[in-house]
């Protein structure tokens, strides 16, 4: 009589999606525009782009459905890591009653990594600093230096790691890794010149979490870093590409 019914329905193999509108009283262009109504509910559950076929049968799959096509993803990024810790963490045998001063640096770096939708990275660091800084060691078997005061004018830090990240896209990523802390320290012993390289490697698990924009092709984040040997903040820029 007065109560038309509308039903749209998609039978799969796997399920049924139906999809009704009812109206009393409808003109054609009422029900033309329950008709429009249905579509768009059916477009907002169904992905009708991933079940239609190109025209040209000719087409390669990669090219009918690119998204599922087989590629991989590059990295390549800047870092910069600002990093705060004590000299008893970067030189674990140094005197244990010695005052723990603080070490700080600002460690730039490249990162180059793979990956489609996770992110697989290697990093390097490296950085080379004056100044003078007093510390304990003791360190008898390898260089003879024994217990004693030393100064420090020069030294240098690397730091290669590798770093892995599930969710290299999302506003709010993280991720963990493992790095080797690699110090040369160019020292002397306090009121003599005859300076004595001090090597001290630190291989240490790391965790960073923090924030990125545009990490879909041009990632830049902010992420605080956290390992054994100490915290930082890390800044870093880049871009992704398919090849």
């Amino acid at each position: 009589q007065k109560i038309t019914q509308l039903t749209l329905a998609l039978v799969d193999l796997d399920r049924k999606v139906v999809k009704a509108e009812v109206c009393e009283d409808c003109s054609t262009l009422d029900l033309n525009e329950s008709v429009s109504e249905l579509v768009e509910q059916m477009y907002e559950e169904i992905n009708f782009d991933r079940l239609a076929l190109p025209y040209d049968t000719r087409l390669a799959p990669s090219e009918k459905f690119p998204e599922l096509a087989p590629a991989v993803r590059a990295t390549i990024q800047l870092h910069t890591e600002l990093g705060f810790s004590t000299v008893k963490m970067l030189i674990p045998n140094s005197k244990t009653d010695w005052f723990e001063a603080p070490a700080t640096w600002l460690l730039p770096g490249l990162g180059v990594g793979l990956g489609k939708g996770y992110l697989v990275e290697l990093r390097y660091s490296s950085l080379e600093k004056g100044g003078n800084t007093q510390f304990y060691f003791e360190d008898t078997a390898s260089n003879g230096i024994g217990r004693a005061v030393y100064e420090s004018t020069q030294f240098t830090l690397t730091k290669p790691s590798v770093f892995y990240s599930p969710n290299p896209d999302a506003d709010w990523t993280w991720g963990w890794g493992l790095a080797n802390y690699l110090l040369v320290f160019h020292a002397a012993p306090a009121n003599e010149t005859d300076n004595i390289n001090k090597n001290v490697s630190v291989l240490t698990p790391f965790f960073e979490y923090g924030y990125q924009w545009w990490g879909e092709d041009y990632p830049l984040q902010v992420k605080a870093h956290l390992s054994t040997v100490g915290f930082g903040v890390s800044l870093s820029s880049g871009f992704r590409f398919f090849f």
